[in-house]
């Protein structure tokens, strides 16, 4: 029986990978999936990308360190024979960068936020989000994040989610979980310019999770 949590597409998703610079020297990224029903070209795309990093400046900053600065989009249509790519700048008005003060995890450790669908499958795979500049002080030596700390992440990122469908006023987009191909392995298209229905998996729900996630090894 074919899981219900996968769904067919119309044939566009983007990746965006938001760059970040941790104290202006190291390089971090973010890198999200969106299906827009739009046609594809560089301006559509290009809003996506726009609306994305908007929401991510816009709901995530209060949560994260200050030595987190904000610097791109780059955005790669997916589903595209070509792979057309393009960058976009900061939206203006909202956050530059974390908003946190004090000690800070280095940037090899993340809070780890599950990107889950609605049905679960062993043939459906989950996402996951890594956001660096979590306060060094809400974290136990064993990697347990406090529950006041996940709580308000979890408020944070609810409001990122809520908005990930009207990025901008002239391009709806849904997050999706990571594509179950790359763009060397891309599947076929079938009838009707659709991709199959198992290629890219519709998300449900973003879950902050209690255990920070290191780049070295992963705290069970």
């Amino acid at each position: 029986m074919a899981n219900p949590a996968i769904v067919k597409l119309a044939p566009n998703v983007i990746q965006v990978a938001i760059n970040s610079l941790w104290r202006g020297v190291t390089p971090i990224t973010t890198v999200q999936h969106w299906q827009f029903g739009q046609a594809a070209d560089g301006t559509s795309c290009a809003e996506v990308a726009n609306g994305a990093i908007m929401q991510f400046q816009r709901h995530l900053s209060a949560m994260l360190h200050a030595d987190l600065t904000y610097q791109n989009a780059h955005w790669m249509l997916l589903t595209s024979a070509t792979s057309p790519t393009g960058t976009v700048g900061l939206a203006v008005g909202e956050p530059t960068g974390g908003a946190k003060v004090g000690f800070s995890l280095p940037p090899n450790c993340a809070l780890l936020v599950h990107k889950q669908l609605s049905t679960a499958s062993r043939s459906a795979r989950n996402g996951r989000m890594f956001l660096v500049g979590i306060e060094e002080s809400k974290v136990d030596a064993l990697g347990t994040v406090d529950a006041p700390t996940v709580t308000a992440a979890q408020t944070q990122v609810d409001l990122y989610f809520a908005n990930a469908a009207t990025l901008t006023s002239s391009t709806g987009a849904a997050l999706m979980c990571q594509p179950h191909w790359t763009k060397t392995n891309r599947p076929p298209l079938e009838s009707g310019g659709l991709w199959p229905a198992t290629s890219v998996s519709g998300v449900s729900q973003l879950r902050v999770q209690p255990r920070i996630a290191t780049q070295r090894r992963r705290l069970r």
